[in-house]
């Protein structure tokens, strides 16, 4: 088993933002017993809330200075600071190229933990992702799409979450809520349009219906914005999300296409009642195994 007790991982993040690969690895280091080491390409939320954390430039996988043998300088480099590592673990295909080059310069196996659910056969192939010892799949509708790209081991990856992230939910509102959290991004398979144009008929439709104002975690999107009564809100990315989530007494996550849906279980689990699209089976296994549903 390439992830054992006895390991010293050294995991490959090159974005520190929080977001959802960002806090499924804060979990995954914080809870195991096995040491640790972090590589992320600059600092941020990730960077500061473990302690240390590596933080080093390297050239983006794919741009010319590491087509040119940047990013095996930068491996090798690097090599020296990691030494003690025994396993390295990309936290994503976009991170595969740098922790293979770490690997192969240590000489030490590499994993991945596949997470994106639109990644296509392209990408996999692109990344170098077939080249890793094993490969880790979050959600079973990724790992049936890789199952018929790889030769690579491939083991499911089960999200958890922390006992301190459980928080019992708030009294029910004697009315639905002038004001909604909506939980994604603005990139289109987060379902933000879908969400909008549902608005818009609900206001056409019943015109009593009292929805004040709608906050959106995203960027304003680039498609037209249809014309509604309540306003809205685009907050951008918000680090420290279930804080301010618990704010509202209702949140929606509308999206397209989710192999795990990490965004409305940490509502969840946050107390916050929330609405979600039936875009993944696993989802809905997930939260049945949580309540302890058969």
């Amino acid at each position: 088993n390439p992830m054992s007790t006895l390991a010293t991982a050294l995991y490959v993040q090159r974005r520190p933002t929080r977001a959802g690969a960002q806090t499924s690895l804060f979990r995954l280091i914080t809870s195991s017993s096995r040491k640790s080491l972090l590589l992320c390409s600059e600092a941020g939320w990730l960077t500061d809330t473990l302690d240390g954390a590596i933080v080093k430039k390297w050239p983006s996988p794919r741009s010319l200075p590491a087509r040119l043998g940047g990013l095996t300088r930068f491996a090798k480099k690097i090599a020296n600071e990691v030494r003690e590592a025994t396993i390295v673990v990309a936290n994503d295909h976009h991170e595969c190229p740098l922790a293979l080059a770490i690997a192969k310069t240590l000489s030490i196996p590499c994993v991945a933990i596949l997470r994106t659910p639109g990644m296509s056969h392209h990408d996999f192939q692109k990344y170098l992702c077939d080249n890793c010892d094993s490969l880790f799949i979050v959600g079973d509708e990724l790992r049936q799409k890789v199952e018929q790209w790889s030769s690579s081991p491939l083991v499911p990856f089960v999200e958890g979450f922390l006992e301190s992230e459980f928080t019992p939910p708030p009294p029910a509102p004697a009315q639905f809520p002038s004001e909604i959290l909506i939980a994604g991004s603005e990139e289109p398979r987060k379902g933000f349009q879908d969400l909008l144009q549902a608005l818009q008929i609900l206001e056409k439709e019943y015109p009593a219906f009292q929805l004040k104002k709608v906050v959106l975690t995203g960027q304003i999107p680039d498609y037209p914005i249809p014309q509604l009564a309540c306003e809205l809100d685009f907050v951008g990315r918000v680090e420290d999300f279930i804080p301010f989530a618990q704010g509202f007494s209702f949140a929606i996550h509308p999206s397209r296409h989710e192999t795990f849906g990490l965004a409305p279980l940490e509502l969840i689990i946050g107390g916050i009642p929330t609405l979600c699209t039936a875009t993944s089976r696993s989802f809905f296994q997930t939260i049945d195994d949580l309540s302890g549903a058969s």
